[in-house]
């Protein structure tokens, strides 16, 4: 899968050479030039390559936006699976954490992980997930809802 560069990085009115792209994102020199072999525009001026820094605002920003990867209802994200799935039958849980919002975590159908999701208490029902509110405390999932990130809980427990 293909790193995210943050493309605020580029000045927008400055041109830069391939060194200086690749130094700007800390990157190698080979990396800039595959981005200009998949689409980076350049400007050659006396055999110097020249990257325009609004281009290369545009050329991350492109990328960015086609790695993202939206879920239809009633399916949470899979990193393993890397896509789109639907939850084993049973196994979601919404948790809510305030009083709008909460963490609905559940088991992918395919390789049996544990995906999540954040979603608004006015949203469970159009993301196909009406009916799947947990009660206060541990969900089936194991994880617990507090926010404490200590290993060990107050009762001493690991």
């Amino acid at each position: 899968m293909a790193k995210a560069y943050p493309a605020r990085r580029a000045k927008q009115h400055r041109s830069y050479t391939i060194a200086e792209t690749a130094a700007l994102f800390g990157v190698h020199r080979n990396t800039v030039r595959n981005w200009i072999k998949n689409g980076l525009p350049v400007v050659r001026i006396r055999g110097l390559a020249l990257i325009l820094g609004s281009e290369l605002h545009v050329f991350h920003k492109r990328n960015a936006a086609s790695r993202e990867r939206t879920c239809r209802p009633g399916e949470l994200y899979c990193l393993r699976c890397r896509e789109s799935r639907s939850p084993e039958p049973g196994s979601a849980k919404f948790v809510s954490t305030n009083a709008h919002s909460g963490n609905l975590g559940a088991i992918c159908s395919c390789c049996g992980a544990r995906i999540f999701r954040r979603l608004s208490l006015s949203n469970l029902g159009s993301a196909g997930f009406a009916g799947t509110v947990a009660e206060a405390g541990a969900n089936r999932l194991g994880t617990p809802k507090s926010g404490s990130h200590c290993p060990n809980d107050a009762d001493g427990r690991a």
